[in-house]
């Protein structure tokens, strides 16, 4: 009787290789990983949240109570961190305003051809099967190696191509938000995570704000629209809190910034309930809307960099020394006194490099 020839075996890892190399269309272990690290432009929010990162960020809470304005902050740092950096603003709602879009200090175009490195992009669209076919073409279809931070404002803005054709339901659109959502993160975020792209996510909660009148601390907002999918998939996730009387900076008749009050509903940072960080009005260009000064100054005094006696501050010795040695103040400066908190943060302000100095030290002393 003629003998059976015995089945070719594979180990373990021939079998895997052989199946990856058979299925590479499917995955991304082949690729390379790409990652960076850029500040949202807030030392508190860099400490207690963390850093921006290749992956997804949401951003939820009333109108005008700072998610975009925080967005904005997020990509001019990505578009001056990242190299070969670009934005694309889905504009779902209609609600970037001129004021709020100079303010930001970003080059934005609604021109495909004047759309460059650095700029911002703003796609007008709220059918989400268009906009989901282009986030994908720009990942995809990407020889230049262009690095994208695209943000969606906002994904209650979003519908699809046949819901828009439909007489208008509650129950519908609400199901409509919560799936299309849910099927646009499941579809991108591996490939925003691998290839070093960012996906921001603005989204409203509903006006209503739920108060426990037995239970101490500040009101919650109620959940925004988007489904699970929109808590699951985020690494930074904030909801941002609306505004009171109490967290305004200066005259309360006409404040110079207000106190931006964030709970912390997800980050890869131990838990942290909730963060506040100064917002400035008024600002534009480049300096972002985060009081950066009022930011550092407040550090510097808690670091003990500088000493305060009566109205008067004035600069530790050892922090005179490696402000001498590094350019902030002359070198034949003995002392250096000022008089106010108001006056440490005018000095900030009219010293861009003493700024981004101490900017930089706490990042590092923070990190």
């Amino acid at each position: 009787m003629p003998r059976t020839k015995a089945k070719e075996t594979l180990d373990p890892t021939s079998q895997l290789t052989t199946f990856l190399k058979q299925n590479k269309e499917d995955h991304f272990n082949f690729d390379e990983s790409v990652d960076f690290s850029v500040t949202q432009g807030s030392l508190l929010l860099d400490l207690h949240v963390g850093k921006i990162t290749p992956g997804i960020i949401r951003h939820t809470g009333v109108s005008r109570g700072g998610k975009t304005s925080q967005m904005l902050e997020d990509v001019k740092n990505f578009l001056q961190g990242v190299d070969n950096a670009r934005c694309v603003w889905v504009l779902a709602e209609g609600r970037l305003g001129k004021e709020t879009k100079k303010r930001s200090g970003l080059k934005f175009t609604h021109d495909p051809e004047t759309w460059e490195d650095g700029s911002v992009f703003v796609f007008e669209c709220q059918v989400y099967e268009t906009v989901f076919d282009l986030v994908r073409e720009l990942i995809r279809n990407n020889p230049e190696n262009k690095r994208y931070f695209f943000v969606i404002d906002s994904t209650n803005g979003l519908k699809r191509r046949e819901d828009l054709e439909k007489a208008s339901g509650a129950v519908e659109k609400v199901a409509g938000a919560a799936l299309i959502t849910s099927d646009f993160l499941s579809r991108v975020s591996l490939a925003m995570s691998k290839f070093g792209h960012v996906c921001g996510l603005i989204g409203q909660v509903r006006s209503n704000i739920k108060i426990n009148p037995y239970e101490k601390g500040a009101p919650q907002l109620s959940s925004a629209s988007g489904g699970a999918a929109q808590d699951h998939y985020p690494t930074i996730y904030l909801e941002f809190q609306p505004k009171y009387k109490s967290d305004l900076i200066g005259d309360p008749n006409d404040p110079s910034g207000h106190w931006c009050k964030v709970n912390v509903i997800k980050t890869d940072k131990e838990k942290t309930l909730s963060v506040k960080y100064p917002i400035k009005y008024n600002s534009t260009g480049t300096s972002g809307s985060v009081w950066l000064e009022y930011e550092i100054a407040s550090l510097m005094m808690e670091w003990g960099f500088v000493k305060k006696s009566g109205a008067w501050l004035s600069f530790d010795n050892d922090f005179l020394q490696e402000a001498k040695s590094n350019g902030l103040v002359p070198e034949d400066c003995e002392e250096f006194k000022i008089q106010g908190d108001q006056k440490l943060r005018d000095w900030l302000e009219e010293n861009e490099k003493a700024k981004q100095f101490l900017f930089n030290k706490f990042q590092s002393l923070l990190s």
